[in-house]
C-alpha cells in the first residue's frame, strides 16, 4: 500500500468538517464496494447512501448543502462520510471540484491488474446492458482508439453520456486503468492520499484494513466481517486471455508506459506482476 501525505491526526471538529471527508475514488472492478462494505459497519465511518453519488460529476451545481442532505442525512455526529464513487477516479474535473468543497479529505484508491480490471468492467456493462455491448475485441479497439482523445476536464465532454444509472456509454476503459496518471491528478491538489494494490487487498484484508484505518485515523476493529461484495460475472480473465492475445498486445502498447509510471511511484515492479 502507497501513502503519500500524512495518515491519522486529530479529526477536525464536526463543525468544521467540509463534505467528504474520504474518497474513496476508483477504480472500477477493484474492490471498492467490498471496502466500502466493509467501513459502513465501522461506528466511526458514514458511507454515502448510495455509496455512489454522482454529485462530483454531475450535480455539483446543486451545492454542498443539497450534497450532503440528500446522501449523508443518515451521518452520526462525529461520523467521518465516506463518498465511494468509482468513476472519481478518471474524471478530470472531479478531484479540483472535490479539493474545492473538501481540500483536506482523505483520497483512496485501489489499483489492480489491468488486464483483469478492463476485462472484468467489460463483463459487468456486457450483462448489465445485454445486446448494447460490443465484444470485448471491438470495446478494447474502441477505447483504445480514442484514449487521450477527450478533454476530460470538461464536464460537457463527460455528461451527455452519462447512462442515469452510474455507467457510460462512451468506452472509458483506458481512461480508468490509466492509474498513475489519475493518482497524480489528486497527489497534486491532496496532501493526503493512500494507494492499495487490488491483489494485497484480496490476499490479506485484515493487514489493508488495518493500514487503512490507521491512514484514516480511525480505529481498527477486526471483528468487522469483510467479503466481496460484488459477483463475478464470467470467466477469470487467466482463463481466457488465450482467446484475446493480439487485443492483450494492444492493451498491453496503450498502458505499459502508465503501469512503469505507477511501479515508479509505489516503489513496485507491477510490470513483472502483472506481465504488462
Amino acid at each position: 500500500m502507497g501513502k503519500h501525505g500524512a495518515s491519522g491526526g486529530t479529526r477536525a471538529p464536526e463543525y468544521a468538517r467540509p463534505v467528504p471527508d474520504v474518497c474513496l475514488v476508483g477504480a472500477p472492478r477493484c474492490g471498492t464496494t467490498s471496502l466500502a462494505e466493509y467501513f459502513r459497519q465501522h461506528p466511526e465511518m458514514c458511507v454515502a447512501e448510495p455509496k455512489e453519488p454522482f454529485f462530483f460529476e454531475r450535480d455539483f451545481g446543486r451545492g454542498t448543502e443539497w450534497y450532503a442532505r440528500e446522501f449523508f442525512h443518515h451521518a452520526a455526529p462525529g461520523q467521518l462520510k465516506l463518498d465511494a464513487r468509482v468513476h472519481n477516479s478518471w474524471i478530470g474535473y472531479v478531484a479540483p471540484r472535490i479539493h474545492k468543497v473538501s481540500p483536506g479529505a482523505k483520497i483512496v484508491m485501489i489499483v489492480r491488474n489491468p488486464y483483469e480490471q478492463v476485462y472484468s468492467q467489460w463483463l459487468q456493462l456486457s450483462l448489465m446492458r445485454h445486446g448494447r455491448v460490443g465484444s470485448f475485441t471491438d470495446e478494447m479497439m474502441g477505447s483504445i482508439a480514442v484514449h487521450g482523445c477527450r478533454d476530460l476536464t470538461l464536464e460537457r465532454e463527460v455528461v451527455p453520456h452519462f447512462d442515469g444509472h452510474g455507467g457510460y456509454y462512451f468506452p472509458f476503459y483506458m481512461e480508468a486503468a490509466s492509474y498513475h496518471r489519475n493518482i497524480t491528478r489528486f497527489k497534486r491538489l491532496f496532501s493526503n492520499l493512500c494507494v492499495v494494490a487490488y491483489d494485497d487487498l484480496v490476499a490479506n484484508p485484515a493487514k489493508i484494513h488495518s493500514e487503512l484505518c490507521h491512514f484514516l485515523g480511525i480505529k481498527y476493529m477486526p471483528g468487522i466481517k469483510w467479503s466481496k461484495a460484488n459477483q463475478n460475472f464470467g470467466p477469470a480473465w487467466r482463463d481466457v486471455k488465450d482467446k484475446h492475445e493480439g487485443v492483450r498486445r494492444r492493451i498491453q502498447l496503450c498502458l505499459q508506459e502508465e503501469v512503469g509510471l505507477l511501479g515508479d511511484l509505489m516503489k513496485r515492479d507491477f510490470r513483472s506482476e502483472w506481465m504488462i
